[in-house]
């Protein structure tokens, strides 16, 4: 009971479109939607959180997400606002930013309904080895902060 399940930690009635992990493969999760929406921005918390000068960033309902069971006790939750790090979902404060504790993977800002994570971390590879997005993933705006 509790945090791991609910959206999108659990979710019984799901049927899986898309799926994602962190670099280790250890926290996997999937998504039975496409986003509402895809992003770029270059606000500072995203330019220093990723080393990157923008975030590239796509947004489902966290009711159409769900994580594997296996990558729960790798997840960790960060709260910018408070500077706090949480090591147990109870105790997570949103909108947090969550990331794989054992390869340090960023993979979701999860609010209090919606759900923010990164299309690099889905499966999207070509027969090359080169990522190929579906049109939903790709930016439609950018949010400058």
């Amino acid at each position: 009971n509790g945090w791991s399940s609910a959206p999108p930690y659990w979710n019984d009635s799901f049927v899986t479109k898309y799926t994602a992990s962190c670099f280790c493969k250890r926290v996997k999760f999937e998504v039975s939607v496409d986003p509402v929406a895809a992003k770029l921005c270059n606000c500072t918390v995203c330019m220093r959180l990723h080393a990157a000068p923008e975030q590239w960033a796509v947004l489902f309902p966290k009711t159409s997400v769900r994580f594997a069971d296996s990558g729960l006790p790798f997840l960790r939750w960060y709260h910018v606002e408070s500077d706090t790090l949480c090591s147990e979902g109870d105790e997570r404060v949103l909108p947090s930013k969550v990331r794989c504790n054992h390869c340090g993977t960023w993979v979701a800002d999860e609010g209090r309904n919606m759900f923010m994570t990164f299309p690099t971390l889905f499966e999207f590879l070509t027969g090359d080895g080169r990522p190929s997005f579906p049109q939903s993933f790709m930016p439609q705006r950018r949010i400058f902060c």
